[in-house]
């Protein structure tokens, strides 16, 4: 399980500016094997800078999607790059259809095309890449059904076509026929919070969120793991 930790790159290694350079990775080949040395010395890589196209320089997820393209989500603004160009997604004011916030902590493709993008305190977006539009899921106080919280951090698939959203404050799966929110959370009416209690998932930030090949979800967290069942609901810590 990966940990969504900021990669401090000064490029991102893809294809794009003219510059191009041989890596070395040790000093001394000879003693490699010829298939190994040549290899070594073929190796090439070109940087991305945010003077190339990047909008921005810490790159916190990167994600191909089905058709080959690479999505790069910084601390300012959502990157796609298709091999010649990079299109830029930004938030926009007064455009409820644009990037609700520049910090993007995860990109993932679900099985229908659209493309789900968490937020520092910007909510879930759902991107339709086709058309440029996004839609903006929300934290309200006053629905129960809206997402849990807008610091989102990741989102998986299940398969029902549900999409699985860790934040700071819980999971909260969206149902795509409803379009609204149910939650698993940590809390108690007083307020504590217990370590160990297997009537609830562990304290903390959800930062990560895979799905295995049995459809069974698995979510890492500040104090933790759960594994949870899509269909009944249920988990353990």
């Amino acid at each position: 399980m990966q940990l969504r930790i900021p990669l401090l790159f000064a490029g991102l290694l893809l294809a794009l500016v003219p510059a191009t350079v041989s890596a070395q990775v040790v000093d001394d080949v000879s003693d490699l094997p010829e298939a190994a040395d040549e290899a070594q010395r073929s190796l090439r890589f070109e940087n991305m800078a945010t003077g190339a196209g990047l909008s921005q320089g810490t790159v916190n997820a990167i994600y191909q999607d089905r058709q080959g393209f690479m999505w790069l989500g910084t601390q300012d603004g959502l990157n796609v790059f298709d091999g010649y160009e990079t299109k830029v997604y930004m938030p926009a004011p007064f455009d409820s259809t644009s990037l609700s916030a520049g910090w993007v902590w995860d990109i993932k493709e679900s099985r229908d095309g659209l493309f789900w993008i968490t937020t520092e305190n910007g909510g879930l977006n759902r991107l339709d890449h086709s058309t440029g539009i996004i839609k903006r899921y929300r934290h309200d106080d006053e629905d129960s059904t809206s997402i849990i919280s807008d610091r989102t951090f990741a989102t998986v698939e299940d398969r029902d076509g549900n999409i699985w959203v860790g934040t700071d404050g819980g999971i909260s799966k969206l149902d795509r026929v409803t379009d609204t929110f149910t939650h698993l959370v940590h809390e108690h009416e007083d307020g504590e919070h217990v370590d160990i209690d297997s009537t609830m998932i562990p304290a903390g930030t959800v930062h990560d969120l895979i799905i295995d090949e049995d459809n069974t979800i698995w979510a890492g967290l500040g104090e933790g793991m759960t594994r949870i069942d899509p269909e009944t609901g249920a988990f353990t810590n």
